[in-house]
């Protein structure tokens, strides 16, 4: 038998990015690597998540019918709209 050499995992970098649902739509959170969250005053909930790939975010936000919203930073906020836009802009050109 051939042994396989041992692979060595290394995770991918991952940023703190700020998203919210209304409070009522909190369990669509339950599919997020939430560090923490917090009701804010508006009804929403507030959660800091943990994403390494902005795309993997963006197909959140579709499977929860833009729900969730992405707030900061400003930069991975755009790239998740940019993929969006993106993806939209597949489904009309059909």
């Amino acid at each position: 038998s051939s042994e396989l050499p041992a692979a060595q995992f290394e995770a991918m970098p991952t940023s703190r990015v700020v998203v919210s649902v209304p409070a009522a739509l909190r369990h669509l959170l339950e599919n997020l690597p939430v560090v923490r969250e917090q009701p804010r005053a508006d009804g929403r909930v507030e959660a800091v998540v943990e994403v390494a790939v902005p795309a993997w975010l963006a197909r959140q936000v579709l499977a929860s019918g833009r729900q969730i919203a992405v707030e900061a930073p400003a930069d991975f906020a755009q790239e998740v709209a940019e993929f969006l836009a993106a993806a939209a802009a597949v489904y009309q050109n059909l």
